[in-house]
Protein backbone atom coordinates (compact mmCIF):
# COMPACT_ATOMS: atom_id res chain seq x y z
CA UNK A 1 0.00 0.00 0.00
CA UNK A 2 2.70 2.34 0.21
CA UNK A 3 3.87 1.58 -2.73
CA UNK A 4 1.69 3.55 -4.45
CA UNK A 5 1.12 6.49 -2.04
CA UNK A 6 5.19 7.47 -1.63
CA UNK A 7 6.11 9.49 -3.59
CA UNK A 8 9.95 10.51 -5.18
CA UNK A 9 11.64 13.00 -7.04
CA UNK A 10 13.01 12.44 -10.46
CA UNK A 11 16.20 14.32 -11.01
CA UNK A 12 16.25 13.89 -15.06
CA UNK A 13 12.39 15.73 -15.48
CA UNK A 14 12.51 17.81 -11.58
CA UNK A 15 9.04 16.33 -10.64
CA UNK A 16 7.62 13.96 -8.03
CA UNK A 17 5.68 10.75 -9.07
CA UNK A 18 5.27 7.54 -7.41
CA UNK A 19 7.13 4.72 -7.11
CA UNK A 20 5.30 2.72 -9.84
CA UNK A 21 5.49 5.90 -12.20
CA UNK A 22 9.48 5.87 -11.64
CA UNK A 23 9.83 1.85 -11.77
CA UNK A 24 7.88 2.81 -15.24
CA UNK A 25 10.15 5.32 -16.74
CA UNK A 26 13.55 3.85 -15.62
CA UNK A 27 11.65 0.49 -17.46
CA UNK A 28 10.97 2.91 -20.47
CA UNK A 29 14.70 4.08 -20.36
CA UNK A 30 16.16 0.56 -20.59
CA UNK A 31 14.07 -0.91 -23.20
CA UNK A 32 14.57 2.15 -25.57
CA UNK A 33 18.29 1.93 -24.99
CA UNK A 34 18.70 -1.56 -24.92
CA UNK A 35 17.19 -1.51 -28.79
CA UNK A 36 19.88 1.02 -29.95
CA UNK A 37 17.54 4.15 -29.29
CA UNK A 38 20.17 6.18 -28.19
CA UNK A 39 21.82 6.10 -31.57
CA UNK A 40 18.60 7.07 -33.54
CA UNK A 41 18.51 9.81 -31.39
CA UNK A 42 21.80 10.88 -31.89
CA UNK A 43 21.25 9.94 -35.74
CA UNK A 44 18.10 12.18 -35.91
CA UNK A 45 19.74 14.94 -33.69
CA UNK A 46 22.54 14.87 -36.41
CA UNK A 47 20.16 14.71 -39.58
CA UNK A 48 18.16 17.70 -38.10
CA UNK A 49 21.41 19.86 -38.34
CA UNK A 50 21.36 18.99 -42.20
CA UNK A 51 18.02 19.50 -43.29
CA UNK A 52 17.93 22.72 -40.74
CA UNK A 53 20.90 24.57 -40.41
CA UNK A 54 21.64 26.65 -38.14
CA UNK A 55 21.53 30.14 -38.63
CA UNK A 56 18.19 29.53 -41.12
CA UNK A 57 14.86 29.57 -39.96
CA UNK A 58 12.50 26.75 -40.81
CA UNK A 59 10.06 28.06 -43.74
CA UNK A 60 6.74 25.53 -42.39
CA UNK A 61 5.13 26.33 -45.75
CA UNK A 62 2.14 24.44 -44.70
CA UNK A 63 2.06 25.70 -41.44
CA UNK A 64 -1.52 24.18 -40.76
CA UNK A 65 -0.81 20.63 -42.28
CA UNK A 66 2.32 21.13 -39.32
CA UNK A 67 -0.40 21.41 -36.86
CA UNK A 68 -2.42 18.97 -37.85
CA UNK A 69 0.87 16.53 -37.76
CA UNK A 70 1.66 17.55 -34.42
CA UNK A 71 -1.84 17.01 -33.36
CA UNK A 72 -2.20 13.42 -34.66
CA UNK A 73 1.26 12.67 -32.92
CA UNK A 74 -0.12 14.30 -29.56
CA UNK A 75 -3.01 11.88 -29.96
CA UNK A 76 -1.24 8.55 -30.82
CA UNK A 77 0.81 9.69 -27.14
CA UNK A 78 -2.28 9.75 -25.56
CA UNK A 79 -3.60 6.53 -27.08
CA UNK A 80 -0.09 5.09 -26.16
CA UNK A 81 0.10 6.31 -22.39
CA UNK A 82 -4.20 4.36 -22.32
CA UNK A 83 -2.67 1.60 -23.84
CA UNK A 84 -0.34 1.07 -21.10
CA UNK A 85 -2.27 1.93 -18.04
CA UNK A 86 -5.73 0.42 -19.25
CA UNK A 87 -4.99 -3.10 -17.94
CA UNK A 88 -4.68 -1.63 -13.90
CA UNK A 89 -7.19 1.02 -14.69
CA UNK A 90 -9.57 -2.22 -16.10
CA UNK A 91 -8.49 -4.80 -12.76
CA UNK A 92 -9.30 -1.37 -10.39
CA UNK A 93 -12.82 -1.01 -11.98
CA UNK A 94 -13.92 -4.65 -11.62
CA UNK A 95 -12.84 -4.95 -8.29
CA UNK A 96 -14.79 -1.26 -7.34
CA UNK A 97 -17.86 -3.10 -8.79
CA UNK A 98 -17.20 -6.35 -6.58
CA UNK A 99 -16.39 -4.30 -3.93
CA UNK A 100 -20.10 -2.35 -4.50
CA UNK A 101 -22.15 -5.38 -5.28
CA UNK A 102 -20.13 -6.53 -1.21
CA UNK A 103 -21.30 -3.56 -0.43
CA UNK A 104 -25.15 -4.37 -1.06
CA UNK A 105 -25.11 -7.92 0.55
CA UNK A 106 -22.99 -6.91 3.75
CA UNK A 107 -23.52 -3.28 4.33
CA UNK A 108 -22.02 -3.89 7.71
CA UNK A 109 -18.68 -4.45 5.66
CA UNK A 110 -16.55 -1.20 5.65
CA UNK A 111 -16.29 -1.09 2.13
CA UNK A 112 -14.82 2.34 1.67
CA UNK A 113 -11.46 1.19 4.22
CA UNK A 114 -11.27 -2.23 2.57
CA UNK A 115 -11.06 -0.82 -1.32
CA UNK A 116 -7.56 1.28 -0.97
CA UNK A 117 -6.18 -1.99 -0.15
CA UNK A 118 -7.52 -3.81 -2.24
CA UNK A 119 -6.93 -1.23 -4.91
CA UNK A 120 -3.28 -0.65 -4.15
CA UNK A 121 -2.11 -4.50 -4.36
CA UNK A 122 -4.50 -5.48 -7.05
CA UNK A 123 -2.71 -2.60 -9.53
CA UNK A 124 0.29 -3.64 -8.30
CA UNK A 125 -0.14 -6.83 -9.31
CA UNK A 126 -1.90 -6.20 -12.38
CA UNK A 127 1.69 -3.87 -13.06
CA UNK A 128 3.63 -6.88 -12.63
CA UNK A 129 1.45 -9.11 -14.76
CA UNK A 130 0.90 -7.17 -17.52
CA UNK A 131 4.88 -6.01 -17.11
CA UNK A 132 5.67 -8.21 -21.02
CA UNK A 133 2.64 -6.56 -23.23
CA UNK A 134 3.76 -2.84 -21.78
CA UNK A 135 7.62 -3.83 -22.62
CA UNK A 136 6.20 -4.94 -25.83
CA UNK A 137 4.05 -1.43 -26.44
CA UNK A 138 7.63 0.22 -25.19
CA UNK A 139 9.39 -0.98 -27.95
CA UNK A 140 6.70 -0.59 -30.52
CA UNK A 141 6.24 2.51 -30.25
CA UNK A 142 9.90 3.34 -29.72
CA UNK A 143 10.51 1.81 -33.56
CA UNK A 144 7.58 3.73 -35.09
CA UNK A 145 9.18 7.01 -33.35
CA UNK A 146 12.07 6.99 -35.82
CA UNK A 147 9.98 7.64 -39.12
CA UNK A 148 7.77 9.99 -37.66
CA UNK A 149 11.11 12.58 -36.31
CA UNK A 150 11.98 12.30 -40.04
CA UNK A 151 8.86 13.35 -41.63
CA UNK A 152 8.81 16.16 -38.68
CA UNK A 153 12.00 17.44 -40.27
CA UNK A 154 11.21 16.76 -43.75
CA UNK A 155 7.52 19.48 -43.36
CA UNK A 156 10.45 22.35 -41.29
CA UNK A 157 12.34 21.73 -44.63
CA UNK A 158 9.88 22.36 -47.58
CA UNK A 159 10.75 25.65 -49.38
CA UNK A 160 8.41 28.46 -49.27
CA UNK A 161 6.48 28.07 -52.26
CA UNK A 162 7.64 30.45 -55.42
CA UNK A 163 5.05 32.97 -56.50
CA UNK A 164 4.32 32.70 -60.30
CA UNK A 165 6.00 35.49 -62.20
CA UNK A 166 2.68 36.50 -64.41
CA UNK A 167 -0.57 35.82 -63.08
CA UNK A 168 -3.06 34.37 -65.47
CA UNK A 169 -5.24 36.58 -67.24
CA UNK A 170 -9.50 36.27 -66.38
CA UNK A 171 -11.63 35.42 -69.58
CA UNK A 172 -13.96 37.74 -70.77
CA UNK A 173 -17.01 37.54 -68.82
CA UNK A 174 -19.60 36.41 -71.22
CA UNK A 175 -22.77 39.09 -72.66
CA UNK A 176 -25.96 38.47 -71.17
CA UNK A 177 -28.02 36.88 -73.40
CA UNK A 178 -30.82 38.76 -75.28
CA UNK A 179 -34.42 37.98 -74.30
CA UNK A 180 -37.19 39.77 -75.45
CA UNK A 181 -39.25 40.82 -72.12
CA UNK A 182 -42.95 40.22 -73.09
CA UNK A 183 -45.38 42.31 -71.86
CA UNK A 184 -48.03 41.06 -69.21
CA UNK A 185 -51.56 43.15 -69.38
CA UNK A 186 -52.42 44.33 -66.21
CA UNK A 187 -56.47 43.83 -65.79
Amino acid sequence: MFLLRARVLIPELGEQTSLSGQFLFLLAVVVYLSLGGHRLFLEAFCESYRILPILSLPSATDFFSLIDYLGILTGKVIFMSMQISMPVLIAIFIADIILGVANRFAPQINVWEMGFNIRGYLGVLILFVALTVVVRQIEHYSGESVPQVRETMERFKNPSPTVPEAAPTLPEPEKPLDIPVQNIPSQ
